[in-house]
């Protein structure tokens, strides 16, 4: 497995779009500071009236750093950006033949899988990592926003978040190796990312009318429910657990049958 790793290190670290996702994630940390700053910079200026809209508005923009890392983290870039990564990094080794090659030196394939999982929970970091520096800095820098309420809050949500994109990822792994192809595994990312709360609308909709249940979520049992909707500066102990134990079962299927997947499955 070490070789296996080192040599998807090694890919990683020299393929172009490692570089390009980390610099589009910080184009779009870039995006939303300045959005926010041209609208307070409005609101000071007198701009904006007193209008009910132009009031809410003023009433949805983060008066604290917490509310800025609430904002991004529970909005869809991150994991939008990690599936994107995943497609690409799991495709590119079966597009230019470099599996045949990592499959040669190493002695079980399920080396492939942890050694991929690796490198993309590396590439998570990295995002979360930059992520962070942005919204600090354009908090500081643009905004004049220095307060933090809840920093061990901050903190967890940034864990959690690494955490839940993770198991994202391996599931669109998975999806890979079982379509062996990147347009299917893509396409249903992106759509779900997307799209990811009317499908939960939905299928909460579908349990009441069958079941006549009507205090269940069928977000709390999903990673992109719980980042979307649940996890934040100020989550309960019982959310953080609930969306940790939900995120390490994804997890573990999802690698678990990946693995089970590679080792019989051909390498072409």
């Amino acid at each position: 497995m070490l070789k296996a790793l080192r040599m998807d290190l090694y890919r990683m670290v020299r393929t172009k779009s490692t570089y390009i996702i980390l610099a589009a994630m910080i184009a779009s940390c870039a995006m939303m500071i300045w959005s926010f700053y041209v609208t307070s910079a409005a609101f000071s200026s007198g701009m904006m009236g007193e209008t009910g809209a132009d009031m809410n508005l003023a009433a949805l923009m983060p008066q604290t750093i917490d509310g800025y890392f609430d904002a991004f983290f529970q909005g869809n870039f991150l994991v939008l950006f990690t599936v994107i990564f995943t497609v690409i990094f799991c495709g590119a080794e079966y597009k230019h033949g470099y599996i045949k090659n990592v499959a040669s030196v190493i002695s079980r394939r399920t080396g492939l899988v942890i050694s991929k999982l690796i490198c993309i929970f590396i590439e998570i970091i990295a995002l979360h990592a930059l992520t962070v520096l942005g919204i600090i800095i354009g908090c500081r820098g643009f905004l004049g926003i220095t307060e933090v309420n809840n920093v061990r809050g901050v903190v967890l949500e940034v864990i959690w978040g690494i955490l839940m994109n993770l198991s994202v990822a391996s599931v669109i792994m998975l999806l890979f190796i079982i379509a062996r192809k990147t347009t299917l595994p893509m396409v249903i990312g992106i759509i779900y990312v997307l799209m990811g709360s009317t499908i939960y609308s939905l299928a909460d909709l579908i349990v009441e009318k069958l079941f006549k249940i009507t205090d269940f979520s069928v977000a709390e049992y999903t990673n992109m429910g719980n980042m979307l909707s649940y996890v934040n500066s100020t989550a309960s102990q019982s959310t953080l657990i609930r969306s940790a134990i939900v995120a390490v079962v994804y997890l573990v299927v999802s690698a678990v049958v990946s693995c089970m997947l590679m080792n019989k499955k051909d390498v072409k």
